[in-house]
């Protein structure tokens, strides 16, 4: 989804899985860069826009968060997955139901996505106890092939962090690929990670971006 060639670039971004897998927690923690308590599920379809700067370059992510309910969804099929650029699956480690739920969902993503957007399969809540292994849902990934994150919004440095998945996927996006991996990621962290760095010695006065 573009404005325009010269102007801000504008991304549209499915977040799909099960009801309570924690894909509010996710998108608020990277929106807001904190995490909620008692966050109320999603009713019928949640829109939300988070402008970053990757290399000088002003984008906005553009979040469609829908319900995870079978009877909300049902009519918002089509619009919801229309012109998608990327797709974010999200799964609770803490419930084999909803990985298991995922080939459900990617069913339906293949069936109604006209584009060939990216997809990502990101599981929550790290921070409780894990009854769906890594190894599990890399098999998973894999087969479909999908990037595989692992993160939680209530301790987002633990484990994959939250704002870094979001930006590294705003980075390929804005460079027009059709793929991402776990050593890009590891490597864009990296950068932003000694460039914030340096960028904690610099001057007050000096303002940088990403």
């Amino acid at each position: 989804m573009w404005e325009s060639k010269k102007e801000r670039k504008v991304f549209k971004i499915i977040v799909a899985g099960d009801s309570c897998c924690g894909k509010s927690s996710l998108l608020l923690g990277f929106i807001l860069n904190k995490f909620l308590r008692n966050i109320q599920s999603t009713i019928g379809l949640d829109i939300q826009n988070k402008d970053v700067v990757i290399e000088g370059q002003q984008t906005t992510l553009q979040f469609w968060d829908s319900a995870g309910q079978e009877k909300y969804r049902r009519s918002l099929r089509k619009i919801y997955y229309m012109k998608a650029d990327a797709i974010v699956f999200v799964y609770d480690v803490n419930n084999p139901t909803s990985i298991n739920s995922i080939a459900h969902w990617l069913n339906e993503a293949n069936q109604y996505c006209k584009s060939d957007p990216i997809k990502i399969l990101v599981g929550t809540k790290c921070d409780y106890e894990i009854e769906v292994s890594k190894k599990k849902a890399n098999k998973f990934a894999k087969a479909n092939k999908i990037t595989l994150f692992q993160t939680s919004a209530r301790c987002p440095s633990d484990h994959d962090n939250i704002e870094m998945i979001f930006l590294y996927l705003a980075k390929v996006l804005q460079d027009g690929k059709r793929t991402l991996s776990r050593n890009g990621y590891k490597n864009f962290k990296n950068t932003i990670e000694k460039s914030r760095k340096n960028i904690s010695r610099a001057p007050k006065s000096i303002c940088c971006f990403i």
